[in-house]
């Protein structure tokens, strides 16, 4: 396998985790559970940024690293 390949693969896995997160989020909504909500829509938010294609051969792993 190669690295192009190895990375869209990393790629399509993280942003699949974030999907599945804003879906878990908008279940937390549905459900009166705002604050648990927001948390997982940031989250979501967060991975599909910092994992999308353009950062996917960076080291972002803490908040604090995004600049």
């Amino acid at each position: 396998m190669s690295s192009k390949e190895r990375t869209a693969d990393l790629v399509k896995y993280r942003l699949q985790n974030s999907k599945e997160k804003l879906g878990s989020a908008k279940l937390l909504l549905e459900n009166g559970k705002f604050k648990d909500s927001i948390s997982r829509s940031y989250y979501a938010m967060f991975d599909g940024f910092v994992k999308s294609p353009s950062a996917a051969l960076c080291f972002i792993f803490r908040h604090w690293d995004v600049q």
